[in-house]
């Protein structure tokens, strides 16, 4: 992901951490399943209004 140039140092590293384990294609579960994907694309983005309550409640809890 590249970051707008008003990011911060801290959300640059947060956007390549995700971009890292997203491009990693799999992630193992807890039980054991290993679930599979192809990363098509990856932008950074503002949360769309069907997302918009969900990621208040995360800023919420990040900030509290």
């Amino acid at each position: 992901m590249t970051p707008s140039s008003s990011s911060s140092p801290a959300e640059a590293d947060v956007r390549r951490r995700i971009g890292v384990a997203l491009g990693s294609a799999s992630l193992a579960g807890p039980d054991g399943v290993t679930s599979r994907w192809r990363l098509r694309t990856e932008t950074a983005s503002r949360p769309r209004p069907d997302e918009a309550e969900h990621a208040g409640r995360l800023v919420a809890h990040t900030a509290g």
